[in-house]
C-alpha cells in the first residue's frame, strides 16, 4: 500500500498542494520519517521538508493558489520565509496579479520580513534594494533590474537595450548609492 501510495505521488500530476498532503498523510499513518519518504520519492530530504512545511506555514489563501498552480512551488518555498500569513497572502496576490517572477518574489518577502528577523547583512541589502528602487523607479526596478539574493552576498543583474539604456541605468543606480 505505502509503496502504491509513493508511486502515485511520483507519476500522478499532483499540484504542490496535493503532494505535500500526500507526504504528510503517509508520514502521519504509516510512520515513514522524512528521510525515509524522500528517499522513496528520489528527492532530497530538504525538499520533503519544504513541501511538508508548506502546509503548516502558509495562509490558507496562498496554498489555494498552489493547489490551482496560480503560484509555483518554488513561490511558495519564497513565502515560506515570511512568517505573517497575511503579508504571505498579500505578496501572493501581486504574484498572480503582476507576474512576477520567483526573484521578485524573494525580493518582495525579504523586503516584508520584520529586522528583529534579518541579518545584518540582510538588512544592508534591503536598504541598498529600497534606495535602488527609489531612485530606478518601479517599472524599470521590476522590467529592467533583477537581485539574486544569497545569505552573505547577492548578484545584481542589468538588463538594457542599448548602451545608453545600460549608461542611463548605471546612473541612477550609482544616484541611489
Amino acid at each position: 500500500l505505502i509503496m502504491g501510495l509513493v508511486e502515485n505521488i511520483v507519476r500522478l500530476n499532483l499540484s504542490p498542494l496535493e503532494r505535500a498532503m500526500a507526504m504528510q498523510e503517509i508520514i502521519e499513518n504509516y510512520r515513514y520519517t522524512q528521510e525515509q519518504l524522500a528517499e522513496e520519492l528520489g528527492v532530497d530530504r530538504s525538499t520533503a521538508s519544504h513541501f511538508l512545511r508548506m502546509i503548516h506555514i502558509l495562509h490558507p489563501g496562498v496554498l489555494k493558489y498552489v493547489h490551482e498552480s496560480s503560484i509555483t512551488f518554488g513561490h511558495a518555498k519564497a513565502l515560506m520565509r515570511l512568517k505573517d500569513q497575511d503579508a504571505q497572502l498579500k505578496i501572493a496576490n501581486r504574484i498572480v496579479t503582476d507576474d512576477l517572477t520567483i526573484s521578485q518574489t524573494a525580493l518582495l518577502v525579504d523586503q516584508a520580513r520584520p529586522p528583529g528577523e534579518l541579518s545584518p547583512e540582510e538588512k544592508e541589502f534591503n536598504a541598498v534594494e529600497r534606495d535602488i528602487e527609489r531612485v530606478v523607479g518601479p517599472t524599470e526596478w521590476w522590467e529592467a533590474i533583477s537581485i539574486r539574493q544569497g545569505k552573505n552576498k547577492e548578484q545584481l543583474t542589468v538588463d538594457f537595450d542599448s548602451r545608453d539604456g545600460l549608461k542611463k541605468l548605471l546612473l541612477k543606480i550609482l544616484e541611489a548609492l
